[in-house]
């Protein structure tokens, strides 16, 4: 598994571009 291998932080960090991500998203298409 490759979670295994990532560490706590780095997981973290992933989850938090994602969500940034996708509140960027939705920001851009409300501004539509």
């Amino acid at each position: 598994m490759v979670e295994a291998l990532l560490s706590p932080a780095e997981i973290v960090g992933s989850q938090v571009v994602c969500s940034m991500f996708r509140q960027i998203e939705s920001l851009s298409s409300y501004l539509r």
